[in-house]
């Protein structure tokens, strides 16, 4: 997954990788992906995150340990894992790059698109029509987004911003502070003054 901003540059990639539960991630396997982040045109000014449900073992958590060290200006662990010089192109651009493991289900993920998606939507009547927009919604975006992933084209996988908000039903440039507009606001403003 790549990010672009408005200018085209690229800002922020993302690796997403499951792992059964008797598997580990290792070094071998994780150093491999991030030597080839690394040495993509315009990964130096780009983050990076490689996110899997899997576990890290001993030899992925030093990667991990070492990719936060390198964020913190230490990079001396890396280069060593990747034996390269810590003043290397490669250090400095995997010094943006970090490895997370979130064990979350795709179902949480969807609640969290959901809810995300009814914060936004405009001109919502009560707690039902946010729930069945949203749901909606959130089925729209992911039908759209794994049909784009599925192109051979690299060029025709891009999904715009304004793609997304049409999809969404939202307004393209709506900023977070009109933001949770309608019943929604409204719902969470009555419990949370009713709440101990």
């Amino acid at each position: 997954i790549e990010l672009f901003a408005r200018d085209g540059g690229l800002r922020h990639g993302k690796q997403v990788k499951t792992r059964q539960v008797e598997y580990t991630w290792g070094q071998s396997e994780l150093l491999g992906g991030m030597r080839r982040w690394a040495d993509l045109p315009d990964a130096a000014d780009a983050s990076f995150e490689f996110l899997t449900d899997g576990r890290l073992g001993p030899t992925g958590k030093s990667v991990q340990d070492a990719l936060e060290e390198a964020s913190a200006g230490r990079r001396k662990a890396l280069a060593s894992l990747l034996g390269v010089d810590p003043d290397s192109s490669t250090c400095e651009t995997l010094s943006k790059a970090r490895i997370r493991v979130d064990p979350t289900s795709a179902g949480a993920v969807l609640l969290r698109a959901r809810q995300q998606v009814a914060a936004m939507l405009p001109d919502i009547r009560t707690a039902e029509d946010a729930y069945d927009r949203s749901e909606a919604a959130v089925g729209r975006l992911f039908e759209l987004l794994f049909t784009r992933a599925s192109e051979a084209a690299a060029n025709a996988r891009i999904v715009s911003r304004g793609e997304i908000a049409k999809t969404l039903g939202v307004p393209e440039d709506q900023p977070a502070s009109k933001r949770w507009l309608g019943g929604i606001r409204s719902s969470y403003l009555s419990g949370a003054l009713s709440s101990d």
